[in-house]
């Protein structure tokens, strides 16, 4: 029983982990769809 205790504390382990690196994820998209709107920003200023 105590097998299945630390398989069950390892799934939530990784679940919790997964959500962390999905919300990391999100704030990347975020960071990224800004940086590419700056770019496309000085762009238009250069021409």
């Amino acid at each position: 029983a105590s097998y299945v205790l630390r398989l069950d504390d390892m799934i939530e382990g990784l679940r919790k982990e997964s959500l962390r690196r999905a919300e990391e994820m999100d704030k990347i998209k975020v960071e990224l769809s800004e940086a590419r709107r700056m770019k496309r920003h000085v762009e238009e200023l250069d021409y």
